[in-house]
């Protein structure tokens, strides 16, 4: 509306003059003038106008064209122009010297100006301290901030309105610093040192773990590189981020005058933008985890050279345990508790060890308790050993019945001997009186009384003789009888053993010794069984010797009694008694050859039952190798054996038929394990 107003104006002036000019009737020279001074006054609001569009356009340096002016006119647009130049260069200069100051050039200043355009000079100073002012409270809070200070604050009282602003940034300030302390707090709480690099691997912050490791402050340190820390790492290409760069986030060191082991786990800081801007660096105390990995380690080899030890029969080792240092007491205690059971495992197996010890030495009478309702161990040693007992004591048993029945035998076949020896003397005697009845044939006519008393008596003593060659056929099958029992008492013994070896091998190596005991027991039994094979035969042979005997002996009878008959009638035929005598005297000789022949297989069993009875003494010997509770109630009936009474003599004492097993005798031939 004013541009409106300003343009309206010559316009209502021009149009007031014509209307007064029409008026007039007659126009005149002045007029004219007039008018043309009009048309100029016009031009020149219209050049004053354009000039204002453009200057209004921004076109500061836009001016009104002199030359299409004359006169006062001209000269009018002349100092419109210049007074128009003089503001506009005031004003270029005072927006040069803002973009100066703009552009953080405050070296430039506005010439001093008049009037009251020194207005303009004291506001670009004072703009120009204010800025400047700024700038240094800001400079001085990013320095203190750069060097960890973010306790100084801006001072916003001289900067008039500026101060807002710097209120505001120290407020700003204020939130930043609580939650930077907040920050730093957190990190200073870890125990664990933290250390913070910008891309250049300067320090931009450390934690207070850091300062105690390193012997470094924070506020000494920053901006420095951070190989100022002095590990044996740094400046070497297994510092921490060497190895992250290369892929690694862990690496490890060891720091000057400090005793320990540290981690470094590395990782980059990344901007919001993805960008790399740092490195971080977490260091931890790995001390304790290496020195209790070392004990642990050193710990287990050791206890497993024990259960080793253990597992091959070893029960020589130690179960001490390596004194710890301040790291590894926990895990000392571990092992002392691992240790503890071992020990007792040990123990355990010591006490077996013992028991096995002493069942090897031939003891069983070791009393063995089951340890707990699973020990299956115990449990199997139990019956082991109780399988054993009745083992020993029927072998024992045994060899108790040998022994007897041998010496049974040895008692008959020395009567038997003794029998022989007495028939042998009576054959001796009848010879001589059958050579004194040869020599006095001449005289029988004159003693055929006597004679035949002599007759008589013979016949008598040839009746004796047969008895007792009766008898002597009895003991014979009565010996062979016993030879029988015996060949059953080595075959039962020889299936005892055998089955004594059969439960050995299932024992293992716990029965191997009496595996060896079993083996020896079959050895012996089968060797008393062919003793009594060739016994028996020999016993066989004296037998058909005795009946042929007997039978000869019951063929002198008649012939005797013949005699006494020839005796009567010697008289008679002298011829007739020569040939009976001749007869008698080969009779004789026949029964002296059998009885000799008697004699001889009677001496030879008597030798082969002593054998026998030596080989039963060696049975019981080995038998007495275990000591078991033997009873009378542990021996069958039908093996208790009591020997024939001897005319004049009691029966066999049962201490004769069953020995002490546990006699004090030598076991020199006997093995032990």
């Amino acid at each position: 509306m004013e541009d409106n107003a300003i343009e309206d104006v010559p316009k209502r002036a021009v149009s007031k003059r014509k209307k007064t000019a029409e008026k007039k009737s007659a126009a005149s020279k002045p007029l004219k003038k007039a008018d043309k001074a009009d048309d100029d006054l016009m031009k020149l609001f219209k050049e004053f106008k354009k000039n204002y569009e453009e200057q209004q356009a921004g076109n500061f340096e836009a001016i009104v064209d002199e030359t299409r002016f004359k006169g006062m006119y001209r000269e009018m647009v002349h100092y419109y122009n210049e007074s128009g130049h003089l503001h506009i260069r005031n004003i270029l200069k005072i927006l040069e010297i803002l973009s100066a100051y703009a552009e953080g050039d405050f070296s430039k200043t506005l010439e001093k100006l008049h009037g009251k355009q020194i207005l303009a000079n004291e506001k670009l100073d004072l703009l120009k301290n204010n800025v400047q002012g700024l700038i240094i409270e800001l400079e001085r809070l990013t320095t203190a901030a750069r060097n960890g200070d973010f306790s100084i604050r801006a001072d916003a009282t001289r900067l008039g309105d500026y101060g807002q602003f710097l209120n505001r940034m120290n407020k700003t300030l204020d939130t930043f610093a609580d939650k930077i302390y907040l920050y730093e707090a957190i990190i200073d709480a870890f125990p664990f040192p933290i250390s913070v690099t910008d891309s250049d691997m300067n320090w931009t912050f450390i934690n207070k773990a850091s300062e105690e490791v390193t012997g470094l402050k924070r506020k000494n340190v920053l901006g420095r590189q951070c190989s100022n820390w002095n590990a044996d790492i740094c400046k070497t290409d297994r510092c921490g981020i060497a190895m992250l760069k290369r892929g690694n986030l862990t690496s490890y060191f060891r720091q000057p005058g400090i005793d320990k082991e540290f981690r470094v786990d590395a990782a980059y800081i990344v901007s919001d933008k993805g960008e790399r801007i740092g490195h971080i660096e977490i260091v931890q105390d790995v001390t304790a985890e290496n020195r209790k990995k070392d004990y642990q380690s050193a710990e287990v080899n050791r206890l497993t050279a024990r259960l080793k030890a253990l597992a091959e029969g070893d029960l020589t080792f130690e179960t001490d345990v390596t004194e710890a240092d301040q790291y590894c007491g926990e895990v000392r205690q571990n092992f002392v508790h691992i240790n503890k059971s071992l020990e007792e495992a040990k123990k355990a197996l010591n006490s077996i060890t013992h028991l096995a010890r002493e069942i090897a030495s031939g003891n069983l009478m070791v009393s063995i308790q089951k340890r707990s309702e699973k020990d299956e161990l115990m449990a199997a040693l139990n019956t082991m050993v109780g399988r054993l007992t009745d083992i020993a004591k029927s072998v024992q048993t045994s060899a108790a019945q040998v022994a007897s029945g041998s010496r049974f035998i040895s008692t008959g076949t020395q009567e038997l001997s003794q029998g022989t020896s007495e028939q042998a003397a009576n054959v001796e005697e009848i010879s001589s009186s059958m050579e004194q009845m040869n020599g006095a044939i001449e005289q029988n006519a004159d003693n055929a009384k006597e004679t035949a008393k002599i007759a008589l008596k013979v016949a008598q003593d040839a009746e004796d003789s047969g008895k007792a060659m009766s008898e002597t056929v009895s003991a014979m099958k009565s010996i062979a009888d016993k030879i029988g029992i015996i060949q059953e008492i080595a075959r039962q013994t020889n299936m005892l053993a055998l089955n004594a070896a059969i439960e050995a091998a299932r024992a293992g190596q716990h029965g191997r010794g009496f595996a060896v005991v079993a083996a020896e027991v079959r050895r012996l039994a089968e060797k008393s069984q062919a003793s009594a094979k060739e016994i028996d035969s020999l016993s066989k042979t004296s037998v058909d010797i005795a009946e042929r005997a007997g039978r000869k002996i019951e063929g002198i009878i008649p012939g005797i009694r013949k005699t006494s008959e020839l005796v009567e009638e010697i008289s008679i035929s002298n011829g007739e008694q020569a040939d009976g005598i001749a007869q008698v005297t080969r009779a004789v000789q026949q029964l002296e050859q059998v009885i000799g022949t008697t004699a001889s297989a009677a001496q030879e069993m008597a030798s082969t039952s002593q054998q026998l009875s030596d080989q039963a003494r060696q049975l019981r010997k080995k038998a007495a190798f275990f000591k078991v509770n033997l009873s009378d109630t542990d021996m069958p009936e039908s093996f208790k054996v009591y020997a024939k009474p001897k005319s004049g003599a009691g029966q066999i004492r049962k201490k004769d038929v069953i020995p002490d097993m546990n006699e004090s005798e030598e076991h020199d031939d006997f093995e032990r394990y």
